[in-house]
């Protein structure tokens, strides 16, 4: 520990040596291990290098800058399988009916303003297509039916500051 009376570059040094040597859990390794590629049992407040590299350490430290880096690999695409297995258990069927008053999802590249809302509606689910398919229509006397995925649809409950008897059609 430090005293509140140290200078803070002193306070820095050991913050630095404390983040370069605690286990990160994305990678399982610590920065120093990373970023030097083996595990040496060093001293880590032996803050001075040799200044002479020999062409063994050289060798003998690209394979093991490999091999930590195979191991991290590794572990991140293990970590990213069980995060989509996670959250695919979590995941339900979307399910809708003819009929059914919903809310289509404005494409983010139509929306570049944070004010304007999120979604349109309300619509009238009219027919399904395959592959999780529904036409919908608006409620104006004039509007035309348009294919949508069910991702981009909504009920109004769901939709933020919409409330199912809101008149508004886009």
């Amino acid at each position: 520990m430090t005293n509140k009376d140290d200078p803070i570059q002193l306070i820095m040094k050991f913050s630095i040596i404390a983040y370069n040597n605690s286990i990160h859990s994305a990678t399982e390794y610590t920065p120093h291990e990373l970023l030097f590629g083996h595990t040496a049992s060093r001293n880590p407040l032996e803050l001075h290098y040799p200044k002479q590299f020999y062409q063994d350490y050289v060798i003998k430290h690209k394979m093991q800058a490999e091999a930590v880096q195979e191991c991290v690999t590794a572990h991140m695409a293990k970590n990213k399988e069980q995060v989509i297995a996670k959250r695919n258990q979590a995941a339900e069927e979307i399910t809708f009916k003819v009929g059914e008053t919903v809310y289509k999802q404005v494409a983010k590249t139509a929306r570049n303003d944070k004010t304007k809302p999120v979604f349109k509606g309300p619509y009238k689910i009219i027919h399904f297509h395959p592959n999780s398919v529904a036409e919908i229509i608006g409620n104006h006397p004039n509007s035309k039916s348009i294919r949508v995925h069910f991702k981009l649809l909504r009920r109004p409950h769901l939709v933020p500051g919409q409330s199912s008897s809101d008149p508004s059609c886009s």
